[in-house]
């Protein structure tokens, strides 16, 4: 997770307790962006990682070990395509 998105994130907190309701225009375009740059983190991340395979495996094996104890080992297939 990036700079950005943690702004973003926290920008989100910030609105949501001013209004207390999650459907005020506000709060959906703020949840809307926010979850928009998470994503676009996850990528890059996912991105970086990838381009760096070579160089660095413990990183990505790592990364993998992760994704199979979150998502189970049945489903790990799905996840590295």
């Amino acid at each position: 997770m990036n700079y950005k998105a943690l702004k973003w994130i926290k920008k989100k907190h910030k609105v949501f307790r001013k209004y207390k309701n999650s459907s005020h225009p506000a709060c959906r375009r703020v949840s809307k962006i926010a979850s928009w740059e998470t994503n676009r983190a996850k990528y890059n991340s996912e991105k970086k990682l990838a381009e760096n395979i070579k160089k660095d495996t413990k990183l990505f094996y790592a990364y993998i070990k992760g994704k199979a104890t979150r998502v189970g080992k049945k489903n790990l297939r799905f996840c590295i395509l």
